[in-house]
């Protein structure tokens, strides 16, 4: 049926807003319209939404509103009469909805394609456009809550009534007998109530409807489906060239870095073919695609919702929507309680979830992927596909991974012909610098900010130059050709362009500070610009280009484009201070006061460090000083949780420091111990410190960068170093009695005379380390890897060498005694004390004979 419940009540508020109609008026004839306590109680609530939702309507066709819209306040009158006019003709269906997609761009198309058919000459085309979006956006709004409504009218129907034949009946007996009698209006709410009834009929099990409506309520794939038939976020505007999501979609190549041999993929599958195989395998499995930011694993997302738009066993849902207390409970609970159904309702299902990077509760990740990965064992047929930056997610608990590949020549090619018409040249030069154009959101905005892209520029000078005050973005609102949108622009005057840079600074930095990568608009900072000799809220004009969604909340369209505002924030305060000679408390405090929220994402870093070049030595002495006295003691605000904010800043100083190239020379204070031995679960990065005979007991440095740090004569016993990587750290002297450094990477690690009783090596790389003179005994040393150490001296007695790689390992002929009983020497290296010289093991027993 063309016509749907949530279309029939749209069409009904639509006209009643258009005409004035349905107000007190039609709520006195439904009363007399006395059918049955159930039918009148269902017309009532009808009627009641129909109101509600009208004033919505009227709202947005209000003179107040139009003013907001910036529609010219002498041509109000005008656009709201003609807007009206056509609501009173129009006929809105689900067809309609369906075939724009739910996307208020593709609506307002069609409403001004009906407008303008029946119009030979055309006034205040712009306003009236201005006009029709925002209807367009109201309709979708309307359609969707008038979908919620049905369904929870359904539910409240169903249990209130013993028998559909004998409501349908009383309405059918009702509308005979007074049939042209009843306004159109009053008949359409009937005819509403009588499809809800029918729709009871039919199932045959009135329970198992009910529950059929409730659940996976919350599934996002209408949202990626309408994302997929969007415009480009920079062509939102552009009317001659509406490009969208789906036009502008290359598919990337890939490469499968493991997969499960019984789904039948081959190495001539297609991202396509390989994603439709897995999705119609029929056990439960786990599908892995990662790849660095913007190279479109969102956009792979919305090209999934689109091809399994009528396949209700494809779910989609995002990382992001969940809060922390939720995932504490485990993954698994937290997707049956957005879904609201039971656990043996996801069989049989598909479930894609998207962007673990933007999880808000990163450090629990590790254990939330593990239990998840887990009680996937329960299922028969449950397959899960994750999206994710590389760097944060453990690979290993998938079967299945997929990695996305930046843009080679070819497709860098074909997607410029796709946003600008043209053939691009000088594509030998730009082949050179496809580890930063071949990602598609960055190029992207490159085209769309005429820069020229066969200059070889990093990622971090590209942005900045994309969002630079001259040469960037902002210029396609000043050329008077180019612009996104015709008429007066408000990003044509300097300084509302300098106010809205702070005002995505400022944005973008409160996202960091609450944790969330969405922001409602009261808690944004409400910057004033002057438009048209008015003093109007940043929040009042279409700031569209850069946000998801502006009617009610904020969102940065891609996370690289809030960790580039958020690196802006955080620079532009510690430049600030600089430049102002302020003193290194100062200095200190303001550090305080911007790392103390969150740790700082790598990309962050990464585009700091384009900024951060010649201010080491302030740098530094600000974080000796919050060394001595403490992270957040010099910041002019007092924190909540202190002791949570001393450590993100202790940790994102240490990142901070390490962004300039002559870190090595710190040489850190003792004081530093007391923050490391306090740390939990964060890695810290303290590669090429001096941290040389620091009392370290007990510390929690699991995942730590302590490449090239020297720990010579450091106490770290019973140390927990789990995956820390210790390439070329200086170890000697140390007494690593107890610790454990299971999965450590200790390869070309100076380890002589170390003191390792006891400690777990299981799994860890010693290839080339110099373990002489080492204390081994009874160290676990199962499945090490230890091709080329040195261990001429270790103390090797008791130590479980069961399963390790000892090709290359220096032995002394003592140790040879020792070992060769149990162990398989091949490959091993002896050192001949007497001739002073290393021969090979099968060289050695040879002499022995």
């Amino acid at each position: 049926m063309d016509i749907s419940f949530a279309a029939k009540i749209v069409t009904i508020i639509v006209k009643s807003a258009a005409n004035s109609k349905i107000g007190s008026e039609l709520g006195k004839e439904l009363i007399g319209a006395s059918i049955d306590g159930v039918s009148e109680r269902s017309i009532a609530e009808i009627n009641n939404f129909i109101r509600g939702k009208k004033s919505k309507l009227e709202h947005i066709l209000s003179e107040e509103n139009m003013k907001k819209i910036y529609v010219a306040e002498e041509d109000i009158d005008f656009v709201v009469a003609e807007l009206k006019d056509l609501l009173s003709k129009i006929k809105i269906t689900d067809t309609v909805f369906r075939e724009c997609r739910y996307n208020p761009e593709n609506l307002k198309d069609f409403l001004w394609s009906e407008y303008s058919r029946s119009k030979n000459i055309i006034e205040n085309e712009s306003d009236i456009k201005t006009g029709l979006y925002a209807v367009a956006e109201t309709l979708i709004e309307l359609m969707r809550e008038s979908e919620e409504f049905k369904n929870n009218l359904l539910i409240q129907i169903s249990n209130s009534i013993d028998d559909a034949n004998v409501e349908l009946q009383k309405i059918s007996d009702y509308m005979h007998k007074n049939c042209g009698n009843i306004d159109k209006e009053i008949q359409m709410i009937l005819v509403t109530v009588q499809m809800i009834l029918e729709q009871i009929q039919k199932d045959n099990s009135r329970e198992g409807y009910v529950i059929h409506e409730e659940k996976f309520k919350n599934n996002k794939k209408q949202d990626y489906i309408n994302n997929w038939n969007s415009r480009l976020f920079l062509h939102l505007d552009n009317d001659e060239n509406p490009i969208m999501l789906a036009d502008a979609f290359i598919i990337p190549d890939f490469e499968m870095h493991n997969s499960v041999k019984r789904i039948g993929f081959s190495d001539e599958d297609t991202m396509e073919q390989i994603l439709e195989k897995f999705i119609q395998y029929t056990r439960t499995s786990t599908m892995l695609i990662t790849g660095v930011p913007g190279m479109g694993k969102t956009t792979i997302t919305s090209w999934l919702a689109n091809k399994y738009e009528t396949d209700d066993n494809v779910i989609i849902l995002r990382f992001r929507d969940w809060e922390r207390e939720e995932l504490n409970q485990g993954l698994l609970k937290a997707i049956i309680k957005i879904l609201e159904c039971k656990k043996k309702d996801l069989e049989n299902r598909v479930l894609i979830l998207d962007g673990l990077d933007e999880m808000k509760a990163l450090d629990i990740r590790d254990s939330v992927l593990s239990e998840f990965v887990s009680e996937l064992k329960d299922f028969d047929n449950f397959k899960c596909v994750i999206t994710s930056r590389p760097a944060y997610i453990d690979a290993h608990y998938f079967q299945n991974i997929i990695e996305i590949k930046q843009f080679d020549l070819e497709r860098v090619d074909k997607f410029y012909e796709k946003i600008t018409g043209k053939v691009l040249d000088k594509k030998e030069i730009i082949k050179s610098n496809l580890e930063v154009l071949g990602i598609p959101v960055i190029l992207y905005m490159a085209i769309m900010s005429d820069i020229d892209i066969s200059e070889n520029s990093t990622k971090p000078e590209l942005y900045s130059r994309i969002f630079g005050k001259k040469g960037g973005i902002f210029d396609k609102f000043c050329d008077g050709e180019t612009q996104y949108g015709s008429g007066e622009q408000i990003l044509r005057n300097p300084e509302n362009i300098t106010k809205y840079l702070e005002f995505l600074n400022d944005t973008a930095f409160r996202m960091l500070e609450k944790h969330k990568l969405r922001l409602e608009k009261h808690e944004c900072k409400d910057i004033r610009l002057e438009f048209k000799k008015k003093d109007v809220s940043v929040l009042e004009f279409p700031i569209k280009h850069l946000f998801e969604d502006t009617a009610n909340n904020i969102e940065f369209v891609h996370k690289s484009i809030y960790e580039y505002f958020v690196s802006e924030y955080i620079f532009c305060k510690i430049e600030s201070t600089i430049k102002e000679n302020e003193s290194k408390e100062e200095l200190a405090g303001v550090f305080g006061g911007v790392l103390k929220s969150d740790i700082l994402s790598d990309e962050i870093l990464e585009f700091l460090k384009y900024k951060m070049t010649d201010i080491f030595d302030a740098v530094k002495e600000a974080f000796q000083l919050m060394l001595q006295d403490g992270m957040t003691y010099y910041m002019e605000e007092r924190c909540k949780n202190v002791v949570e904010c001393e450590m993100n800043v202790f940790v994102n100083m240490l990142e901070v420091i390490h962004l300039f190239e002559n870190s090595k020379l710190i040489k850190l204070s003792n004081s530093i111990s007391t923050y490391i031995r306090y740390n939990k679960h964060l890695g810290l990065n303290l590669s090429m410190a001096i941290l040389s005979g620091m009392d370290l007991v007990g510390a929690d440095l699991r995942g730590a960068d302590l490449r090239r740090t020297d720990l010579v004569g450091a106490d770290l016993r019973r140390t927990d170093l789990v995956g820390a990587d210790l390439r070329g750290a200086n170890l000697r002297g140390a007494n690593l009695r107890g610790a454990n450094l299971r999965g450590a990477d200790l390869r070309e690690a100076d380890l002589r005379g170390v003191d390792l009783i006891g400690a777990n090596l299981r799994g860890a790389d010693l290839g080339e380390a110099d373990l002489r003179e080492a204390d081994l005994i009874e160290a676990d040393l199962i499945e090490v890897y230890l091709v080329g150490a040195d261990l001429r001296g270790a103390d090797l007695i008791e130590a479980d060498l069961v399963g390790a790689d000892l090709r290359g390992v220096i032995l002394d002929e003592k140790q040879i005694a020792c070992l060769e009983e149990g162990h398989n020497l091949y490959g091993t290296m002896v050192y001949i004390k007497k001739k002073n010289e290393i021969i090979s093991y099968e060289e050695y027993c040879r002499g022995r004979r």
